[in-house]
């Protein structure tokens, strides 16, 4: 953490986590969603056995069930910048709706309000929808 309100790094919540006592019967199963790097699950210690899952499945079922499920392509920012870099790209080359699903999203400092257009002008600007798995509180 570099100031205050910043999220700590997986490296120190897996310590933080690590700490959970030891129960009868044996470690603590914890599910944890798209970790970012695979080194990442070595962060654990032995009181906590973590097991890593993904949600693209949801994201893939909840594609299924647009109206214009036929007209979907994925792209992955992380692969290549912001996600707001990302909308603006795919809507300069001709994307009439842009959407994003994130896990495990962080906001600090109400930074979520700039994915939304408050008027017309900025509509291009904005993600028709805006998914996301275990929200992080809104930090002040």
């Amino acid at each position: 953490m570099e100031e205050e309100g910043d999220v700590a790094t997986a490296f120190t919540m897996a310590r933080i986590l690590s700490n959970i006592p030891i129960s009868r019967g044996g470690p603590t199963s914890l599910v944890i969603y798209d970790i970012h790097a695979l080194q990442e699950r070595f962060y654990f210690g032995d009181h906590v056995l973590p097991c890593f899952e993904t949600g693209i499945p949801l994201l893939k079922q909840r594609l299924h069930q647009l109206l214009d499920a036929d007209n979907i392509s994925i792209a992955f920012p992380d692969d290549g910048g912001t996600l707001i870099e990302c909308q603006k790209v795919l809507a300069a080359h001709g994307a009439t709706k842009v959407s994003a699903y994130v896990t495990h999203g962080v906001f600090p400092k109400q930074s979520w309000e700039r994915f939304l257009h408050k008027n017309e002008e900025e509509s291009e600007k904005a993600f028709a929808n805006f998914w996301i798995t275990i929200p992080v509180p809104v930090q002040p």
